[in-house]
């Protein structure tokens, strides 16, 4: 590793027995305009050390402020995200959980990437219990309008124990694409999602 030093922060301005004007002007000289320069230089160390411009470093949202489906029979929104254009260099991986309401209502529940529904667990009569889902969206090679996405979803009741789907997407990531879940119940409040995580590189 390279090892980069930074100077101490520029000293207090001392009376000199030049004029005021000669004064200032030796110590940005010698103390800002050096100290501007090692500062600028360890943070492009740093960045340069961290990925530069391809940082895989990854970048989480998270949402934990709950939502549910507000009627009945209707596809209602919960959770969404809003993924930035151009920010997918690899892999994009999601987290969701959330829980059913205890009768005998059918519920269903979908997730859509922008335009493509990439899971739908269908309408089951499901009395109870906890749900979470899990995606990967990885982009093909270098192309913006090629993905590959799996997704499985678990729960704790016995209509639905686990079910996975596998699609191909064309949705253009140069464009800011939406991420997000609906829920469809027999009443309000019968789909809760309890929180998104979304962490992408």
């Amino acid at each position: 590793m390279v090892d980069v030093t930074i100077s101490p922060p520029p000293r207090l301005l001392e009376l000199r027995k030049e004029s005021a004007q000669e004064a200032l002007t030796d110590y940005v000289k010698k103390d800002l305009i050096t100290f501007a320069s090692n500062l600028y230089q360890y943070n492009y160390f740093m960045w340069e050390r961290t990925g530069g411009y391809k940082s895989t470093i990854p970048i989480s949202y998270i949402v934990t402020d709950k939502k549910s489906n507000f009627s009945s029979g209707s596809e209602n929104e919960l959770m969404n995200y809003k993924l930035p254009n151009d920010s997918i260099t690899n892999i994009l991986e999601i987290i969701a959980f959330g829980t059913f309401a205890s009768n005998a209502n059918n519920k269903q529940i979908k997730v859509y990437f922008g335009s493509l529904l990439i899971f739908d667990t269908g309408s089951l009569a499901i009395n109870g219990g906890s749900w979470e889902f899990n995606s990967n969206i990885v982009k093909i090679k270098e192309t913006n309008v090629s993905q590959k996405i799996s997704s499985t979803m678990i729960t704790s009741n016995s209509l639905l124990v686990a079910k996975s789907n596998y699609v191909l997407s064309s949705q253009d990531l140069s464009d800011d694409v939406i991420l997000k879940f609906t829920a469809i119940g027999g009443a309000a409040n019968d789909v809760v999602q309890e929180c998104l995580v979304v962490q992408f590189s």
